[in-house]
């Protein structure tokens, strides 16, 4: 999955060795080893990882969240006398950190503790959740008086189709339009609170036409397989190219994040 590049902020005064480097990659500690590995299933998410009882962060992302929360970074043994950038934040207030990452528009990744600490031994990980601003499901993250809408855009055989899904509340819609005033009409309607495109130069050419808190992300078609977004499919317009192109490209993203387990209607 492909995202748009977003300039990182160093804030770590001791330069620690970056997680990603190959010489820490190589040496690494067990725990910043697990935390690479869970970092590779989505590279462009700011991961937390649950410690104990924090959810922590190491290198760039740790650095990247100091800067977002305005928090301490500090650095932890990353192994063979190495030290990693650290920035950690309480598991009981999570939910007000994600709450002001998701308005920046960034994408969070959660592992958590999949087994009980056991002295000595690595505890097992895993990634549950993938938070963007347009696929939130959680209650403390809506706007109880608007949609939240998940929006695609794609353009084929000259016309430009739209796929929004609101998921927390599996509602979604397909428009096709002629030109990039009734596409800018659309958008505004709609209001996204997260734009995706097929490709980087697409960015450019839509990020006028939405709000400034929408965050706009590039991510691959998948075609569906009959089994989810019955009612768009059942839409005379989504045979057109371009409906087809955008509920492709919808549902490639809620693939990825492993939120299609349950049919938008």
């Amino acid at each position: 999955m492909r995202a748009p590049h977003e300039e990182k902020q160093q804030t770590a005064r001791e330069h620690p060795a970056q997680v990603g480097d190959a010489a820490t990659a190589a040496t690494a500690s067990p725990l910043i080893a697990q935390y690479l590995a869970l970092k590779a299933e989505y590279p462009e998410a700011m991961l937390l990882s649950r410690v104990g009882d924090f959810y922590e962060a190491y290198g760039d992302d740790a650095t990247e969240l100091a800067s977002a929360l305005n928090i301490v970074c500090t650095s932890k043994e990353a192994g063979r006398g190495q030290r990693v950038a650290m920035a950690g934040v309480p598991h009981h207030a999570v939910d007000h950190y994600l709450g002001r990452l998701l308005r920046q528009r960034r994408i969070i990744a959660i592992a958590e503790q999949m087994e009980e600490p056991v002295p000595n031994r690595l505890v097992r990980r895993e990634i549950v959740r993938v938070l963007t601003p347009g696929t939130v499901l959680e209650d403390q993250f809506l706007n109880a008086e608007r949609n939240n809408y998940l929006v695609a855009v794609t353009t084929a055989a000259g016309a430009t189709a739209i796929a929004a899904a609101d998921v927390s509340t599996s509602s979604a819609s397909l428009s096709v339009v002629a030109d990039d005033d009734a596409l800018a009409g659309e958008l505004d309607r709609l209001a996204p609170a997260e734009l995706i495109v097929a490709a980087e130069e697409d960015i450019e050419r839509y990020q006028p036409l939405v709000n400034t808190t929408c965050r706009i992300a590039v991510a691959d078609p998948q075609p569906d397989d009959g089994s989810r977004l019955p009612a768009l499919e059942q839409i005379a317009m989504a045979e057109r190219p371009a409906a087809r192109e955008a509920l492709a490209l919808l549902l490639g993203y809620l693939r990825y994040l492993r939120l299609d387990a349950a049919p938008i209607a």
